[in-house]
């Protein structure tokens, strides 16, 4: 008869298969996914590093063949002499050339003098009070595409000389006003002397003298 002999694991594999049992559903399905990764990423990268050959055996880079490409010199072609070449500006260069900016100056605009009497300053002579001084309008020209600044049209006003024009007397006509002013206060002394002396003589008071004279007598 044959002997049957039973194996054994041992204590090391005894104590591994206690632990396996222990672990709770959860762990054994990370440590699964965990192995599947792994297995997943290694083919991976033994894919790419070796492409293998059908052919050859297993483990051995495939071959590429590679085709060598010969360049043929290219022909050129030289313009003939009849055919010119102008180079063609563009059109930024050339709107650049045309163009023509706007142009503005100052149209002037003179001022005028203005006169005031003046009695205290004799007839012809004349004082200026204020210096004036001329406006402007400003003039603005399109430029070449038609833009005309804001500043067009503004007018800046004039201001005109103030001068005193005098209306007295001259020297010899202030004279003569004098003379007669002085003539005329005398007179006016005289009347109003006799007509208190009057009133006195007819027995009236210096109060109602005074009064009566100033309103009849006339300067």
């Amino acid at each position: 008869m044959k002997k049957i002999y039973k194996l054994r694991p041992t204590k090391k594999i005894r104590t591994l298969l206690k632990r396996l049992l222990s672990l709770t559903p959860k762990t054994i399905t990370i440590i699964i996914i965990a192995l599947v990764f792994c297995t997943g990423a290694s083919a991976l990268y033994i894919h790419n590093s070796y492409r293998t050959d059908p052919k050859s055996p297993i483990g051995t880079p495939a071959k590429t063949n590679i085709t060598p490409v010969i360049s043929t010199p290219q022909q050129t072609i030289q313009p003939s002499s009849s055919t010119s070449t102008t180079p063609t500006p563009s059109s930024s260069s050339s709107k650049a050339s045309s163009y023509r900016p706007f142009l503005c100056n100052n149209v002037p605009i003179a001022h005028q003098t203005e006169y005031r009497d003046n009695d205290s300053m004799a007839a012809g002579e004349t004082k200026l009070v204020y210096q004036g001084k001329d406006g402007y309008v400003i003039s603005c020209t399109a430029d070449s595409n038609g833009y005309t600044p804001p500043t067009n049209g503004m007018r800046v006003e004039p201001v005109n000389d103030t001068v005193e024009k005098g209306t007295g007397l001259d020297e010899q006509q202030q004279q003569q006003a004098d003379a007669e002013k002085a003539a005329r206060d005398q007179r006016y002394t005289l009347n109003l002397a006799q007509c208190f002396q009057s009133l006195k003589a007819r027995g009236a008071s210096d109060e109602q003298a005074t009064s009566a004279c100033s309103s009849t007598v006339k300067y």
